[in-house]
């Protein structure tokens, strides 16, 4: 399942994929300058659904948290989208 989603996301040009001759192979994912384009827009939409307190729609009040994001080199792309990396 992750395998299949970094794939789409490298075909996107999300992700940049680096493959290692190291044994054992070692791969890390960085974010691209065209993914990190959308940075701040994600932000600010982010921003906004926190600032209108309820989902659309629902009763359950937003509570703003980190993404759910898994493995070590997920998070770290995050953090580079983030500028943190």
């Amino acid at each position: 399942m992750l395998s299949r989603e970094l794939k789409e996301m490298e075909a996107n040009q999300l992700l940049k994929r680096t493959v290692t001759a190291d044994t054992p192979v070692s791969v890390e994912y960085t974010v691209t300058d065209y993914c990190q384009s959308f940075g701040e827009i994600i932000l600010e939409m982010i921003k906004w659904v926190s600032s209108t307190g309820k989902r659309s729609g629902g009763n359950t009040p937003l509570k703003p948290r980190s993404l759910d994001l898994p493995g070590k080199a997920a998070q770290k792309a995050y953090a580079q989208m983030r500028g943190n990396g």
